[in-house]
């Protein structure tokens, strides 16, 4: 009488692994939680009045532009209520306190084909009813433009833009 001997460890691994890999995929997957890049909460205020920028740079006019553009993008984002500083929740106040403008790039002849803006504000929420400041933060983006062709309000816009949608976030985004 012959026996019929049975790998038992040979026939039951690549069940034991699959299994493995199973149980292994569930843990990760289910000790990850729930992740997003969308906001938790709601705006820190409903409503906000952007009074004009101080401008602390030798250049004209830019700290003007720069608050029509926030207004605008906060308006367009219709997250906030824009409205005046008596009817207000907060007040955004600051300055524009830094603006370069730098070449971004030499070519091979040493010629600047593309140039950089540089902004830089100093900004603060506070709060109508009590004067008490929400937050305060330094600003900083830049705008890159071509010597061919645009100009150097292009990179001012640019650099503005990306401003404009940093304050927004900060004011409107709680992550």
């Amino acid at each position: 009488m012959k026996l019929l001997r049975i790998n038992v460890r040979a026939q039951c691994r690549p069940a034991l692994l699959t299994l493995g890999a199973t149980l292994f995929l569930l843990v990760c997957l289910s000790s990850c939680g729930v992740y997003s890049f969308k906001s938790s909460g709601g705006p820190l205020v409903e409503s906000i009045a952007v009074t004009q920028l101080d401008n602390k740079t030798n250049q004209s006019g830019i700290a003007d532009r720069i608050t029509e553009l926030v207004v605008d993008q906060m308006i367009r984002d219709g997250t906030i209520d824009v409205v005046s500083p008596s009817s207000a929740e907060a007040v955004l106040q600051g300055s524009l306190i830094g603006y370069s403008r730098e070449p971004f790039e030499y070519d091979e002849t040493d010629q600047v084909p593309r140039f950089v803006v540089r902004l830089t504000l100093e900004l603060s929420l506070v709060r109508s009813s009590n004067g008490e400041e929400i937050w305060k933060f330094t600003f900083a983006n830049e705008g890159v433009y071509k010597a061919d062709g645009e100009t150097e309000e292009d990179g001012q816009l640019r650099a503005a833009q990306l401003i404009a949608v940093d304050i927004i976030n900060k004011t409107t985004r709680t992550w």
